[in-house]
């Protein structure tokens, strides 16, 4: 006897919608399509397996909370990945410097997490929901605009917080262009978000 076929899973709208229903299987369905991925951006800034897990499950919580807006199909919103990444980089962002604020010597991660910061801030408070919302849409234009290693280059030093060495042994380059790149990058995200009324 054939058996049956696995249940197809669930669109990012649908899955937006199970949450603003509070429905129990929303986060599991994120989990399902979206967890490994958010982990590794959590582990990337932490460097704890069981810290980043909780970050994910934090976030979780904070979605039946505060839902996101299921995604309309434009360009721009096909996918929850840049609003859950954006998020979820914020959780361990936020658990990463409450851990160390008594720690003064600057080490990658603080100096890669301080560079992004003084483009794109963090957002304290729910209240930041929307702009949030549309700073994500808009650095995942700022990624999809760029070449493939410029892309490595960003994802690699501000998602994962590696140091400049291990990014130029990643893409084959030297330290100091590797450097002359992510400067390049944070000038164009700058103006990018300038011309879309953010104020940098």
């Amino acid at each position: 006897m054939r058996k049956p076929e696995p249940p197809a899973p669930r669109s990012d709208a649908e899955i937006a919608t199970l949450f603003r229903a509070g429905d129990e299987s929303a986060a599991a369905e994120a989990e399902a399509k979206y967890g490994a991925l958010l982990r590794r951006t959590a582990y990337g800034i932490l460097r704890d397996e069981g810290e980043s897990e909780e970050c994910v499950n934090d976030l979780w919580l904070r979605l039946y909370q505060t839902p996101p807006d299921p995604p309309d199909g434009s360009k721009e919103r096909r996918s929850l990945a840049p609003y859950l990444l954006a998020a979820v980089r914020n959780i361990a962002v936020n658990r990463w410097r409450a851990e160390n604020t008594k720690k003064r010597i600057p080490d990658t991660h603080s100096q890669s997490l301080d560079e992004l910061a003084e483009i794109i801030g963090t957002p304290r408070s729910a209240e930041d929901e929307f702009l949030q919302k549309e700073l994500s849409r808009l650095i995942n234009e700022f990624l999809r605009g760029l070449g493939k290693k410029d892309r490595l280059a960003f994802i690699c030093r501000y998602y994962e917080s590696l140091g400049l060495e291990e990014i130029g042994a990643r893409l084959g380059v030297t330290k100091s262009a590797v450097y002359k790149m992510l400067e390049r990058q944070k000038k164009q995200l700058k103006e990018l978000l300038e011309r879309n009324g953010f104020e940098v």
